[in-house]
């Protein structure tokens, strides 16, 4: 987080649960990463079409596959060219629709255009095959994958000074390590790159496409650059491992809306790498909403030296907008049912310059709904931007409960399912 000065704001405390009383305890002995446990969606594949002589009916072609051997519900649907789709009625396909087994084998339905009277001429559209193996989207399931040996791992693996001078070696590994995450959960990765002061700073960024299209998208950042001065554990190693974590589990799902995972480059020195980002967004792009990790994992149990704000004692602050509130009233519903035991302290910018110190700030100046989700930083954390700003005086336990909290929120709102699905090439039929 940036440097700035004294904070003064209202703060209104929503929850008064405890987190653990030792930090400490909340370590996990080993650094193992454990695998991801959850039943795969249903891959559906090799979708062809083709038309009868008088375009009267459509054949449409497809293999589906599925690692549990799941019982398999398949459904088609028209999608229009404004994204909009209509579920195309049994009663005009013929094929199998229930009870389809898992294989690697062609399997066909045929559409009877010319009997289904909601079909209109001249439609330009595209066919999507959906499979669903009856796997309940549940929120309380996905939010349970989230593993806190992970999250301490991935603190371990960044701390050390990230800085494009301190120690350029690191930031480089730092970068690395970003991108093999990526590539580990086969999500599309790509750099954005920016200059500054006679170097280069380089955001990492992961994708997922929603079903809806590739335009409209929420975005989960962490910055993994530090001052040159400290390992920077919390600021913000913490952040990052929450990014990374949250991707691991939701790119095992689809979604209706696109989901971008961010590392911004750059932080400690102006929000450069967020500026650089929210600058060139293109006209296309709609950005839905956004949660910035920034400092996730201090508390204050233990600590002598600790400093806090009155009636909020180790809680993390959701800071929203003046103008927009969708994003934080989520995180505090998704919060409140199924994370508990963490504390959440709403607060909404009322001007002070402290609400302005990290990665949301420049989308919150183009109008995005961006929540700015902090521990205190130098109000809480005595090892702020210093050298003792390491793993050992982390609350893991409370950074775990930050990460459930952000993956449900935006497995909601971004409309997480379980279901595979193909969709064709756009066609015409006159």
């Amino acid at each position: 987080m940036t440097n700035l000065f004294s904070l003064s704001a209202i703060i209104i405390t929503v929850l008064l649960n405890c987190s653990s009383a030792n930090p400490q305890d909340d370590l996990i002995s080993n650094f193992v990463t454990k695998p991801i446990e959850f039943n795969q969606i249903p891959e559906v594949n090799d979708l062809a079409l083709s038309f009868n002589s008088d375009s009267t009916k459509l054949t449409i072609t497809y293999t589906v596959t599925d690692e549990e051997n799941d019982l398999l519900s398949i459904k088609v649907y028209q999608v229009f060219s404004d994204g909009n789709e209509r579920s195309i009625s049994e009663n005009f396909l013929a094929g199998e629709l229930e009870n389809v087994q898992n294989s690697s084998s062609e399997k066909s339905i045929v559409w009877n255009i010319e009997s289904d009277s909601s079909f209109k001429a001249n439609n330009r559209f595209r066919i999507k095959i959906e499979a669903d193996d009856g796997f309940a989207n549940d929120l309380s399931q996905l939010i349970s994958l989230v593993d806190s040996s992970r999250i301490k791992n991935d603190i371990q693996n960044f701390q050390g000074v990230r800085h494009y001078s301190g120690n350029p070696s690191h930031l480089e590994n730092s970068r690395e390590y970003i991108r093999a995450q990526f590539k580990d959960h086969q999500i599309v990765q790509f750099d954005q790159k920016f200059p500054n002061r006679n170097t280069q700073g380089i955001n990492i960024i992961g994708s997922i496409t929603g079903d809806e299209g590739e335009h409209e998208y929420y975005i989960i950042d962490g910055h993994y650059d530090t001052v040159s001065s400290t390992p920077g554990a919390d600021d913000n190693a913490s952040g990052t491992a929450g990014m990374l974590e949250a991707m691991r589990i939701l790119s095992q799902f689809n979604f209706k809306k696109g989901i971008r995972f961010i590392g911004f480059d750059m932080e400690e020195l102006g929000l450069v790498g967020s500026r650089f980002y929210a600058r060139n967004i293109t006209k296309d792009e709609n950005i839905l909403g956004m949660i910035n990790f920034e400092m996730i994992a201090y508390t204050c149990k233990g600590e002598p030296e600790c400093k806090d704000f009155v009636n909020a004692d180790s809680s993390i602050y959701n800071i929203r907008s003046s103008f927009a509130s969708i994003m934080s009233d989520n995180f505090l519903e998704i919060g409140n049912t199924y994370v508990p035991q963490l504390k959440i302290t709403a607060v909404m910018d009322d001007g002070d310059p402290n609400f302005r110190r990290s990665d949301h700030a420049p989308f919150w100046d183009i109008g995005v709904d961006a929540l700015f989700l902090a521990d205190g930083a130098n109000f809480r954390n005595p090892h702020y931007h210093k050298s003792s700003d390491g793993l050992k005086t982390l609350d893991i336990a409370f950074a775990t409960n930050i990460v459930k909290t952000t993956v449900g929120t935006i497995a909601k709102l971004a409309g997480f399912n379980h279901k595979g699905s193909a969709i064709s090439t756009t066609i015409v039929i006159k």
